[in-house]
């Protein structure tokens, strides 16, 4: 039993120290969709090199330590949690700073292996979701008077959000506005509440955007002509 603790039990112990620090990176890096980024094909690979590097940092202690059956648990539990944070510390420091020719600043050391890592998950997550994202914003949007949503809309998301800081919050006024001065001939206003959702959809997540918008379609939705057309 003692040699299955020792060769099995405390590195699986480790890596899911290591795993979980890592799932935990990801959870606070995409925030509007925590779960989608973790339990991706790259998020798990992201997760799991985290564990494997912790896993091989405890071993690594064990041997130096010149462990044995007979070292207590709470010593092994402790070279558990030295290797699986120690790992993750040393896997996100930055050795030097170089300087390439066209003046851009570049890490060297294990920080850049793991920023590598995340801009590839950046990247397949941006295009794993792009048409989900386009599907749900053009149903979602399409006939929303731009001017009636960017009010109502905006409202409901300041009184139900709790988490928004207040920088994404002017972040995102910003932006509206932005799209307000816009002119009509220059973006059409449908245009501009297809925009108007994506940055909802950034800032407040897929389910919440649903839930409002057909919660207040009808009061949302571009009115018809002062004056139709006559047959």
């Amino acid at each position: 039993m003692n040699v299955f603790w020792d060769l099995a039990l405390y590195p699986l112990l480790a890596g899911l120290v290591g795993f979980s620090i890592g799932s935990v990176e990801l959870f606070q890096r995409y925030k509007t969709e925590p779960l989608r980024a973790v339990f991706s094909l790259w998020g798990l690979l992201f997760s799991l090199f985290n564990g494997i590097v912790s896993a091989g940092a405890y071993l690594l202690l064990y041997t130096w330590s010149a462990g044995s059956d007979a070292m207590p648990v709470l010593e092994q539990l402790n070279l558990v949690a030295t290797g699986g944070i120690g790992a993750a510390v040393v896997l996100r420091a930055k050795i030097f700073t170089a300087r390439l020719a066209d003046g851009q600043e570049v890490a060297v050391g294990p920080d850049y292996v793991v920023r590598t890592f995340l801009d590839v998950i950046d990247r397949k997550l941006d295009q794993a979701r792009a048409r989900a994202r386009y599907d749900a914003v053009h149903e979602l949007m399409k006939d929303i008077d731009f001017r009636k949503a960017k009010l109502k809309l905006s409202a409901q998301l300041y009184l139900a959000m709790q988490s928004v800081s207040e920088d994404e919050i002017g972040d995102f006024r910003r932006c509206v506005d932005e799209l307000d001065r816009t002119d009509d001939a220059v973006m059409e206003p449908q245009e501009k509440s297809y925009n108007l959702g994506y940055y909802l959809l950034d800032l407040v997540g897929e389910d919440f955007l649903k839930h409002v918008v057909k919660e207040y379609r009808d009061e949302l939705e571009v009115g018809p002509p002062a004056f139709p057309d006559r047959v």
